[in-house]
């Protein structure tokens, strides 16, 4: 279904969606991505914008406002740019999805449920999260949501609010992140402990998690689709991200040298994704395109903005919104084209 912005539900941190309007040229040697230039603002005078999500009415994001205050929001972002505020008052605002029927975020509180159009908002799990820090990750299924906590948790709560979870438990100062939901499965990246890697476990019955590769010893973001993961690992300036095939294969690097790969989002052959960026002007470098085809040297797509932040790739509309993820009124979400 197509609207004026085009935005279709966000799975996890990335829309697992190929086949654009707009498809990537790979043939006789040229490989042109199908997204470049400057962009175009969605909106502006925002505050530390983090996460996008859309379904078929509109396009969301979380703001934080000023980090460790409770001044965050929830924002429904309209194809004119009219903002609309949803949730106010909230401590560092994060991971964001939705469906027809509800939106689903975390902040410092914990993972909640919105019914459209109006709420009132539902507290679904309460653990104790790395929202602050933008760690936290959400992935839905038809029923249920798994909640990637940002520290040593896996949750998974109905989407009514009648049962939540705990699918694995890390050691200590252990990180769980990038929740992701394919073929029945989860799946999460795991940092910090003895047995860091790439998780992956059971939705029904017993969780069962077990490592699908030792290769993401700091992951911070996954993508699962049907022939392979593609993980972002490190930063400053070693970060990667690397591909995995599947069932089985070896890392390949996509990209190499970044400061902090997050929001990894695929477009036919090619991958986005945002990276994060030094000072308060940022660069072109916040958001990058990668592909077997453009090496391993990082790619800037064209827009100037702050990192990280997330990405949304609208397959209806053949767009590919982002959020700049600047404070003190600065932040914005934009698309290209």
């Amino acid at each position: 279904m197509r609207l004026g912005l085009g935005v279709v539900a966000l799975l996890g941190s990335a829309l697992l969606a190929c086949g654009a309007p707009s498809e990537p040229q790979v043939d006789g040697g040229a490989c042109t991505p199908p997204f470049s230039g400057a962009g175009a603002v969605i909106a502006s005078g925002l505050s530390y914008p983090r996460h996008l999500a859309g379904n078929a009415q509109r396009l969301y994001a979380t703001e934080v406002g000023v980090l460790n205050k409770p001044r965050g929001r929830v924002l429904a972002i309209d194809p004119d740019g009219g903002v609309t505020e949803l949730a106010t008052g909230r401590s560092s605002p994060d991971a964001l999805a939705v469906d027809e029927a509800a939106l689903y975020w975390v902040d410092e509180g914990g993972l909640w449920r919105y019914p459209l159009p109006s709420g009132p908002a539902q507290l679904l799990d309460s653990k104790v999260n790395g929202a602050l820090q933008g760690n936290t990750s959400i992935a839905l299924t038809a029923t249920q949501v798994l909640y990637a906590t940002g520290q040593s948790y896996l949750e998974l709560a109905d989407k009514e609010g009648q049962t939540h979870t705990t699918l694995f438990t890390g050691a200590p100062g252990a990180v769980v992140r990038a929740a992701a939901v394919a073929d029945g499965k989860g799946y999460f990246l795991y940092s910090g402990g003895a047995d860091a890697g790439l998780y992956e476990v059971s939705l029904t019955g017993a969780p069962n998690p077990t490592r699908v590769s030792d290769a993401p010893v700091d992951g911070r973001d996954l993508l699962v689709t049907s022939g392979a993961f593609l993980w972002a690992t490190g930063g400053s300036g070693s970060g990667t991200v690397q591909s995995l095939a599947r069932p089985s294969g070896a890392p390949v690097d996509l990209v190499t040298g970044l400061a902090g790969p997050v929001a990894l989002t695929p477009v036919g052959d090619f991958t986005y994704f945002e990276d994060s960026t030094a000072g308060s002007d940022g660069g072109t470098g916040f958001l990058q395109v990668a592909a077997p085809c453009l090496g391993t040297s990082p790619i800037p797509v064209g827009p100037i903005g702050q990192g990280p932040g997330d990405l949304l790739y609208d397959p209806d509309g053949g767009g590919l919104f982002f959020t700049s993820y600047a404070g003190s009124g600065q932040g914005w979400v934009g698309r290209i084209p």
